[in-house]
């Protein structure tokens, strides 16, 4: 199983927090299985402007269609959870990665996220 895997964040640096998160797995036959795209509501902070000239996603966008991180993260590791993908795919791995699991430690109440995630 393959996941793959794109973030966009409120800033330009590791860490920062995350304003949209796309993922996709895929099994080995190449047949999609889940696909997955959430705006996150930017809960205390704001979306710099060099972010937003990056992704398009401003402040106010992201209050407006945006949901919770805790509600996207525990998709996101529902779907992990259900299909244990083996690779990871990425534009930049470590940006992305990082950003997930730095958004995860922030949640009050961890689901599993940090123990499958490849």
């Amino acid at each position: 199983m393959f996941l793959f895997l794109d973030t966009e964040t409120a800033g330009l640096g590791i860490p920062d927090r995350i304003v949209s998160i796309c993922w996709a797995l895929y099994d080995p036959q190449g047949q999609e299985v889940s696909i997955q795209y959430h705006v996150i509501y930017p809960d205390g902070f704001d979306i710099r402007y060099r972010a937003v000239n990056i992704h398009g996603i401003a402040t106010a966008k992201a209050r407006r269609d945006g949901i919770p991180a805790a509600q996207a993260l525990s998709q996101f590791s529902a779907d992990i959870a259900r299909f244990t993908p083996e690779l990871l795919v990425c534009h930049n791995v470590s940006f992305d990665r990082s950003t997930v699991l730095n958004e995860y430690r922030l949640l009050p109440t961890k689901n599993g996220l940090m123990d499958s995630f490849p």
